[in-house]
């Protein structure tokens, strides 16, 4: 079994995956559609957003993944992010870098690979767009290949927007900073309306206590300021 190379300059490129604020418990809502089609687009029963982490992989997203060996010494994604093109396997077992890996070997039966490396704006390799068949696929085209780094492109769009947010989360001021003492009423809420954080200012404005945050919602505020005005 041929080991995935490391990178010369690794510590950056795990520094920028860090950017993401991605893990082994976070994959990411926006990249499972991406994953679905992959696995529709070929009929294959498995398609993964593969991260590659310093000495694991983790997925950002999948789908029809099971019990699977994480460890990067066997992670054929770990080989994909090495190079800048797609990356087919069409039989694992007659190619001389993974026909004894136990992904192969093992309960994975993996047989068919082909994967599209992920970078960050810096061009650092942060993961793979990959499909996984347990049967072979001598069949699969450049074509194939071309659609499959399509798809990728939308991958990589997706992972960006997620490193803006995570980067804007990190350096932005807490809200006791940013609002405790203005004299404006301040609110802060998610996607979902919840409020996450609001002033005194606002508090009292509405007609609310401390203790109830989390019986309000943003739109009930809005409707109540629509009376108020």
């Amino acid at each position: 079994m041929k080991c995935p190379a490391i990178f010369p300059n690794e510590p950056d490129r795990l520094k920028a995956l860090s950017d993401y604020g991605l893990d082994d418990e976070q994959m990411m809502r926006s990249l499972e559609p991406v994953v679905h089609i992959a696995s529709r687009m070929f009929d294959m029963p498995v398609a993964a957003v593969n991260m590659i982490g310093s000495d694991h992989v983790f997925f950002a997203a999948s789908v029809g993944v099971g019990e699977v060996d994480m460890r990067r010494d066997v992670s054929f994604c770990a080989h994909a992010i090495n190079q800048y093109e797609v990356m087919v396997v069409r039989d694992a077992t007659q190619d001389e870098r993974f026909h004894d890996n136990p992904l192969v070997t093992g309960e994975a039966n993996l047989r068919f690979y082909a994967g599209v490396p992920l970078r960050s704006p810096a061009g650092l390799a942060l993961g793979a767009l990959c499909i996984i068949d347990d049967i072979p696929h001598p069949e699969f085209s450049e074509e194939d290949g071309k659609r499959l780094q399509e798809l990728a492109k939308m991958a990589s769009d997706r992972l960006e927007l997620r490193r803006i947010e995570v980067s804007t989360e990190r350096t932005r001021p807490s809200f006791e900073k940013y609002a405790g003492n203005s004299t404006t009423p301040i609110v802060w809420f998610d996607e979902t309306c919840a409020i996450l954080e609001w002033n005194d200012v606002a508090r009292s404005l509405f007609g609310y206590q401390n203790s109830d945050e989390n019986s309000a919602q943003f739109d009930m505020l809005l409707h109540a300021l629509h009376f108020v005005s």
